[in-house]
């Protein structure tokens, strides 16, 4: 049987919840990205919201005797197949979003990712201290090839207003 005082203080719970975000300014995502002590007091105040929610509904779903649900989603479409809930609502509740792509999913392929980029960056670094330390002997290369080309060549180099 569905106890009536649990659901009442739930409610409750989700009611102040709900006037406390709505005095937070939770609407606005200008003033929550400046301020973080609102976000933060929004995240906490949305989450007690859910918890109540869902509180609830495991609740309903045990009194009544029903299967358990796997997951929090699961219980809403329970609820939503008794008709305690609409069942419109219940889909966009047990929606999954799509899985990530491009980004690591789970914490050991990011960890490998990190490591190969932090290679590639030292191999890098690498490469540019040999090319600092050739870069002398290069220039200085270059530098005698041209005075010798110079010392060779007879007479003044021809300037571009020459050939006029």
């Amino acid at each position: 049987m569905v106890d009536a005082d649990i659901l009442a203080r739930r409610l409750l719970s989700l009611n102040e919840a709900l006037d406390l975000l709505e005095g937070a300014d939770a609407t606005d995502p200008q003033r929550l990205r400046a301020d973080p002590m609102r976000r933060a007091a929004a995240e906490r105040w949305l989450q007690v919201a859910i918890e109540a929610t869902i509180d609830m509904a495991y609740h309903v779903v045990a009194a009544r005797g029903w299967t358990p649900p796997e997951t929090a989603r699961d219980a809403f479409l329970v609820l939503a197949s008794h008709a305690l809930v609409d069942p419109a609502l219940a889909a966009v509740i047990a929606h999954d979003p799509p899985p990530r792509t491009g980004a690591a999913r789970d914490l050991g392929a990011a960890f490998q990712a990190l490591e190969g980029a932090s290679t590639k960056r030292e191999e890098a670094f690498k490469e540019g201290i040999k090319a600092e330390q050739t870069k002398g002997k290069v220039l200085d290369r270059k530098f005698q090839e041209g005075l010798k080309k110079a010392k060779d060549a007879p007479g003044r180099p021809l300037r571009p207003i020459d050939l006029d």
